[in-house]
């Protein structure tokens, strides 16, 4: 709530900092790994306007405000128990997907200007395959498949490597099983309250071939 409200200016100095933070291979690993949550969170709200932010701050709080007043009834209600429709489900995940989408391939276009986000980029298979065309997909090998794995994945990013998926199947259980575990996580994240993002209307990203199989770094 509080990072939603900042200026332009703190916003972004505190972006920064935490930048240098997830950077420093000297930072402790603990604090790293608050840095780099803390970059994923900013870095999705440096993009919007002020405006838009102090309206997200002001629907969050009136968002807990009204979870805190529910009767205790409300528990078994579809929303509460996570028993969203699938279709509701869907649209969330690829709403989700392309502002991951748009992230990562600016950090890719641009690497110097969103290191941190590129750096994740690099680290994180997972991430990849929101960027990764038809053709790259088919070809992973199920060992790579096999690596994959959710934790340390924030909600928007879980979302948006189910959609993934979802839209071009992979054979194979290491793939399966991975996705059965992204329908599991996301059964029980809230609503994304993002605006849609309407899909470009030729998308034409494609990896770097090293860092597609994994061995591209800064």
């Amino acid at each position: 709530y509080a990072m939603t409200r900042l200026s332009d200016s703190l916003l972004q100095q505190e972006y920064v900092a935490h930048t240098k933070a997830y950077l420093d291979s000297d930072t402790p690993p603990a604090l790293r790994g608050m840095s780099e949550m803390l970059v994923i969170r900013m870095g999705d709200l440096v993009q919007r306007p002020h405006e838009l932010r102090v309206q997200q701050a002001e629907r969050m709080r009136s968002q807990a405000a009204a979870a805190a007043e529910r009767p205790a009834r409300g528990a078994s209600t579809p929303a509460a128990t996570g028993s969203v429709d699938l279709s509701q489900q869907r649209e969330w995940n690829e709403r989700a997907f392309w502002h991951v989408h748009n992230r990562l391939a600016t950090a890719l276009s641009d690497p110097d200007a969103h290191a941190a986000t590129f750096q994740r980029l690099c680290n994180r298979h997972e991430l990849q395959l929101v960027l990764m065309t038809s053709a790259e997909l088919r070809s992973l090998t199920q060992a790579q498949m096999q690596a994959w794995g959710t934790s340390g994945l924030d909600p928007l990013e879980l979302r948006a490597a189910l959609f993934s998926l979802e839209r071009n199947p992979l054979p194979g259980k290491p793939a399966q099983q991975f996705v059965q575990q992204l329908m599991q996580r996301t059964r029980a994240l809230p609503p994304v309250e993002l605006p849609p993002v309407a899909p470009p209307a030729v998308v034409t990203t494609a990896l770097p071939h090293g860092l597609a199989g994994g061995q591209y770094s800064l």
